[in-house]
C-alpha cells in the first residue's frame, strides 16, 4: 500500500509541475529582468550551441508554482529565521542593498593569500598588455569598485566589520604600476561625485548609468580623449538584481542617458562573435560591435564584466569603433578580428579576492 501511495504521490506531482509549468497561465514576473523566452528554432551554428541552453533557462523560468516556492521562502527566510533569503546579499540601512563581500575566501579550498591572488592577477595582466604591445595594441584594465566601498555609510555596523580589511584595487594599482600595466581606478572620482548624484542603484550591485559616465570619463581621461557632453537624461523606475538576492521588492529611479544626436547602432550578428566561446547570455550582454567614424576617440576593444554594460553607449559614443565582449578572459582571436587601437578590460574588484585568471595569456606574446 506505502508504495502505490508513493507512486501515485510521484506521479501527481509530475501532472502538477506538468499543469504549473505548460497550462497554468503564468503570473506577472517579479524579478530584476525580464523572463527568457523560448528560443527560435536555429540557423546558425552558434543559435545550435546556445539553444539547449536558452531552452532550460526559459523552462526555469516558467517552472511549475516557480512564483509561490520563491514567496514561501521569502517568508520562511524573513519571518521564521529573521534573515535575508540569500548569504549573498545584505540589507543594509535605509533599505539599500549590498551584495555579500565579506568572505574573501569563498570558493577557495586551499585559501591562497590575497596577495598571492592579486600577484597571480597582476602578471596575467602584465602578459596581455605585453601580447597587446607586440600586436601593436595599448592595453588598459579599468578596475570597478563595489558599492559597500563607494557607500559604505549605509552598511550596518556588523555589515562594516565583515568588510574585508584590504581594498584589493589600491593594492592591486601597486603591483601594476610595478609592472608598467596602465590601469585606471575611477574610486576618487565615484566619491566625488556622490556628493551631488547618486552613482549606484540602491536595490542593484552595479553603479547606475552616472557612475558608469564617472568610470567612463576616467577611462577617456587615460586614453587622452576628450569625452562628449550634451546627454539628455530621463528617469525610470528599476527594480535592481538585489532584489532577488534578498526576498525583496524595492524599486528605485534609475537614470538613463542620450544623446541627441548620436543614436548607437549596434551589429549583434557580427563574424567575430564566432570567435568567442558559445554562452547562453542575455542579449544586452551578447558581443556587438558599433563603430563612429566621426569620434575623436580610438578603436576599441572592450572585454567587460557586467558592471561594464552601462558604459556601452558612452563608448560608442566618444570611441571609433568599439567590440565588446563579456568575459574575465583575453580573447586574442576576437581582439586580432577588430584591429583596435586599444583594448580595455573591465572587472570588478570582488573577483580579484575569489579566483586568479582561468585562461592564462600566452607566454609567447607573439604566437
Amino acid at each position: 500500500m506505502a508504495k502505490w501511495l508513493l507512486i501515485v504521490g510521484f506521479l501527481g506531482s509530475l501532472l502538477v509541475l506538468t499543469y504549473g509549468t505548460f497550462v497554468r497561465e503564468q503570473p506577472e514576473f517579479e524579478e530584476d529582468r525580464l523572463r527568457y523566452p523560448y528560443a527560435p528554432l536555429p540557423t546558425k551554428r552558434y543559435e545550435f550551441e546556445d539553444y539547449p541552453r536558452w531552452t532550460e533557462l526559459a523552462l526555469l523560468d516558467r517552472f511549475g508554482y516557480r512564483d509561490l516556492l520563491l514567496k514561501s521562502s521569502r517568508v520562511i527566510h524573513q519571518q521564521v529565521f529573521g534573515e535575508s533569503e540569500s548569504i549573498f546579499a545584505w540589507i543594509g540601512e535605509d533599505d539599500w542593498l549590498f551584495i555579500n563581500v565579506g568572505d574573501p575566501n569563498r570558493g577557495h579550498d586551499d585559501k591562497p593569500t590575497l596577495d598571492a591572488r592579486l600577484s597571480d592577477w597582476a602578471e596575467a595582466y602584465a602578459e596581455r598588455s605585453a601580447w597587446c604591445k607586440a600586436n601593436g595594441i595599448e592595453y588598459v584594465l579599468l578596475l570597478a569598485p563595489e558599492k559597500s566601498s563607494v557607500y559604505p555609510e549605509y552598511l550596518t555596523e556588523q555589515q562594516r566589520r565583515r568588510l574585508p580589511e584590504v581594498e584589493v584595487n589600491p593594492r592591486l594599482k601597486e603591483m601594476l604600476d610595478a609592472r608598467g600595466v596602465r590601469c585606471v581606478q575611477p574610486l576618487a572620482a565615484l566619491l566625488d561625485a556622490k556628493k551631488n548624484s547618486l552613482i549606484y542603484h540602491r536595490n542593484d550591485t552595479h553603479w547606475n548609468q552616472t557612475g558608469a559616465l564617472i568610470a567612463h570619463q576616467a577611462l577617456m581621461k587615460e586614453l587622452n580623449t576628450k569625452p562628449g557632453t550634451g546627454y539628455t537624461i530621463d528617469y525610470k523606475a528599476y527594480s535592481g538584481d538585489l532584489n532577488r538576492l534578498t526576498g525583496t521588492s524595492k524599486t528605485c529611479l534609475a537614470p538613463y542617458y542620450t544623446h541627441p544626436i548620436h543614436t548607437p547602432m549596434w551589429d549583434y550578428d557580427h563574424p567575430s562573435r564566432e570567435l568567442l566561446p558559445q554562452k547562453a547570455r542575455p542579449k544586452h550582454l551578447q558581443p556587438k560591435v558599433s563603430a563612429n567614424p566621426s569620434a575623436n576617440g580610438p578603436s576599441l576593444v572592450f572585454l567587460h564584466d557586467s558592471f561594464g554594460e552601462a558604459m556601452f553607449n558612452f563608448l560608442c559614443h566618444d570611441c571609433q569603433s568599439v567590440a565588446t565582449a563579456t568575459t574575465d578572459d583575453f580573447e586574442k582571436a576576437y581582439i586580432l578580428a577588430h584591429k583596435p587601437t586599444v583594448v580595455v578590460q573591465e572587472i570588478v574588484s570582488r573577483k580579484l579576492y575569489r579566483w586568479a585568471p582561468n585562461q592564462a595569456p600566452a607566454k609567447q606574446p607573439t604566437d
